[in-house]
């Protein structure tokens, strides 16, 4: 109960109310996120796209280990979408899922993103939360993919607090 009070404080400071996409699928971005720009994918490159939304299947122990599947030749390309020669320095950035796989997330070329360190390891926890959420305590799985959209770091902010 207390996640999902401290779940609905963080929508309504960040202002999560939109769908990943508008009328005539443009893309929203909320203007009022709480991280650095370089902390959120491009939102013309990567808008964020979805493989899968039936729980049963997103909940099931090794599920991202069956779809995984982004080559080498994509994580170049990614690289060269965001102006950045590969490879970089180890541990200065990775090739990341916008909505992650753990949330129905796809390997589509427009769900993936140049991430940053340290965003990619803050992201990895709320992802992880936001998992735990839909699995185990009904959050709705379109309204966690949202919240990733819509403003991560936020709800980062709020659950690393726990």
């Amino acid at each position: 109960m207390k996640a999902v009070f401290i779940l609905i404080m963080v929508m309504m400071i960040s202002g999560c109310t939109t769908p990943l996409t508008g009328t005539n699928n443009t893309i929203i971005v909320n203007a009022n996120r709480t991280g650095s720009p370089e902390m959120y994918p491009n939102p013309q490159l990567t808008p964020g796209d979805i493989l899968e939304t039936n729980i049963t299947i997103i909940c099931t122990v090794g599920y991202t280990a069956t779809v995984r599947d982004v080559p080498l030749s994509v994580r170049k390309y990614v690289f060269q979408e965001y102006g950045k020669e590969y490879p970089q320095l180890f541990g200065t950035y990775e090739v990341d899922h916008f909505i992650p796989l753990e949330l129905g997330g796809s390997n589509d070329i427009t769900n993936l993103w140049f991430e940053p360190a340290p965003g990619y390891k803050l992201k990895d926890k709320v992802e992880n939360w936001l998992h735990d959420q839909v699995c185990k305590h009904g959050m709705n799985i379109s309204e966690a993919q949202n919240i990733i959209v819509d403003d991560w770091y936020a709800v980062y902010l709020t659950v690393n607090q726990i």
